[in-house]
């Protein structure tokens, strides 16, 4: 059965060459399992730690400069690095799944590294990505969020991919400069199915891009009232 199964995999790979997602290059061995070529490969742009949505004050601990935002952002991107911006538009826009991949690998990899530096343990812990209306979600067909959170690379962390849902359909935060507008677009959007899952966990929040916060404030804030402790909001980018 295994040499079938290179016989097979041999075949596949003359007839149809993994590529790079970004370039199109044929991908070495190594470089298949994060789909993106070595001269495509994203260096962190911030070093590991955390910072704080309100003042963006970066630290290698949870800052405690702004406790109201509820949470605390871990983002190994500027949103202003081509190749980053390229795949979430891929994974966005153009329904490249496998886009998630590289993206939620490596924001898996700094943010353990992150925790590892802030004294943080994974133990209790709960991955939520942040959701999709339904309406949104049939349109594309998936949320990009639950692909990062499932391409974290935390197998010990659970994922509650149903916990946390969007009740009302909002304008896309992207349309909207002005934060007050933010706020008020995404207030009260979030409720949950069972508040008794999230009582006295960590939560793991995932979203694909960070702008002004406000999407993942409203979702900690929902989160929070229903008895979660401490809240880490994750984003591939932070613009």
């Amino acid at each position: 059965m295994q040499f079938l199964n290179r016989i097979r995999q041999f075949f596949e790979d003359v007839l149809f060459p993994p590529l790079c997602l970004l370039c199109r290059a044929h991908l070495k061995a190594e470089e298949q399992p994060e789909w993106l070529c070595r001269n495509c490969a994203i260096p962190f742009d911030f070093p590991v730690g955390f910072f704080c949505p309100f003042c963006k004050r970066r630290s290698p601990v949870i800052p405690s400069c702004h406790p109201e935002t509820r949470f605390a952002g871990i983002a190994p991107w500027s949103y202003e690095r081509k190749i980053v911006r390229e795949l979430i538009h891929l994974l966005k826009y153009e329904s490249v799944k496998t886009a998630a991949l590289p993206l939620g690998k490596e924001l898996g990899s700094y943010l353990l590294k992150s925790m590892e530096l802030g004294g943080i343990s994974p133990t209790n812990f709960v991955i939520i990505p942040i959701p999709l209306h339904t309406r949104k979600l049939r349109k594309r067909g998936f949320n990009q969020s639950l692909l990062l959170a499932c391409a974290l690379e935390l197998r010990e962390v659970p994922l509650l991919e149903k916990t946390l849902i969007r009740t009302r359909p909002t304008l896309s935060q992207t349309t909207l400069e002005n934060p007050e507008e933010r706020t008020k677009n995404v207030y009260g959007s979030f409720t949950l199915r069972d508040p008794e899952s999230v009582r006295g966990k960590n939560i793991l929040l995932v979203d694909d891009v960070f702008t002004s916060g406000a999407t993942m404030r409203e979702a900690a804030r929902i989160l929070k009232k229903a008895g979660a402790r401490r809240i880490i909001g994750l984003a591939a980018a932070r613009a």
